[in-house]
This record gives structure tokens, sequence and C-alpha cells, in this order.
């Protein structure tokens, strides 16, 4: 019984990447992915992950010990939202996604603020701060060059009052934000956009 559920497992892990395939080799520009798409469902990206999660995914692939499956400079877009906090090298991830992405292609990264509480789970690997936007400045030669980065803050209520009036003085003195006032008015998550 053990070998037949595990020839039925192994059949439909080919047929899904076997469909996934057919859905890469038919896709049409602009090519997005999601990638640690999870079960966040995002119409006209690829969605990549580790695992199947809910029939979502499209290309099964361990980011974190594997090349994306996609060639060098053949992607316009990446977006990865809360996922690089739960891996243990984000660099090596950032590598490979500067490696796929076209010349002008755009990199969109999600992650909890660590001043935030959902920050501080069993599962995350590593914290972000607005200060991380200096790994992307081409000074660390492991997250790729980039030829322009935003970043950008969101309060866990996006129409209250800390949005309304501290995310102004947050992006204009972000250090002294973090410094000092951080543990006591945290923010939800941070918003790199990197172009290559």
């Amino acid at each position: 019984m053990d070998d037949n559920f595990n020839i039925k497992m192994e059949t439909a892990v080919k047929q899904v990447l076997i469909n996934s395939k057919k859905r890469f080799d038919e896709w049409t520009s602009p090519k997005k992915i999601n990638l640690g798409a999870g079960t966040d469902y995002k119409p006209g990206y690829l969605g990549v992950d580790r695992q199947n999660w809910d029939g979502h995914i499209d290309i099964i692939c361990d980011f974190e010990k594997e090349k994306l499956p996609f060639e060098d400079n053949s992607v316009d877009e990446v977006y990865c939202a809360h996922t690089l906090e739960h891996v243990s090298n984000p660099e090596i991830v950032i590598g490979e996604v500067h490696r796929i992405l076209k010349t002008g292609g755009l990199f969109h990264i999600l992650v909890p603020h660590y001043s935030h509480p959902n920050s501080h789970v069993c599962v995350h690997k590593n914290y972000w701060g607005i200060n991380n936007k200096i790994l992307f400045d081409g000074g660390y030669h492991e997250f790729g060059k980039w030829s322009s980065l935003e970043w950008d803050i969101n309060f866990a209520n996006p129409n209250g009052l800390k949005q309304k009036i501290l995310k102004p003085f947050i992006k204009r003195y972000p250090s002294v934000y973090e410094g000092h006032f951080a543990a006591i008015m945290p923010i939800a998550d941070i918003h790199f956009k990197l172009i290559k």
C-alpha cells in the first residue's frame, strides 16, 4: 500500500511539473514570477515555491537550495512577499533573482519589519529593517548590482493615524526612526522595489 501511494504521489508531482513546463513554454510577455507564492495566487504570475500548498503552484523549486529554473535575463518581474525572512541565506535567493531578471526587470520584496511582533515567529530565520537597503547598492556583490532602489513602509492599519503622520517622518529619517522609535511604534512591513 505504501509503495502504491508513493508511486501515485510521484506521478502526481511529475504531472504538476509537466503542466508547469507547458504553461511556462506558453508564457507570454511580460514574464512574471510570484516567488515563494505559498497560497497567494496572483493572476498573470507563475507561482514558484518549494511545495504545492494549495494547487496554485506552477513550479516546485526549493530556491534556497536549487537554482531557479529560468534562463539568465529571461524574466520581467519577480514578486516576493513574506518569503525572504523564511530562508537562511537570502543573498542566494536575491542573487538568483538578479540572474534571471532582464535588464530593467523589477523585483518586489515585501518583508515584515523587525519591530513588528509578527517578525518574531519561530519560522523566521532573519530580520529586516529599512537599513537593509544598503545591501542593494552594489557594495555587497552577493545581492547583485541594482540600477534603482525605492522603499516604502506600511503600518498594520494602512488608513490609520500612524500611516498618515509618521510615514513621511520615517521616509525622511529612517535611521532616527529605527534607532529611537521602532520599539514603541512598530512598522508592519517594508516594501523594497529594485530595478536591475
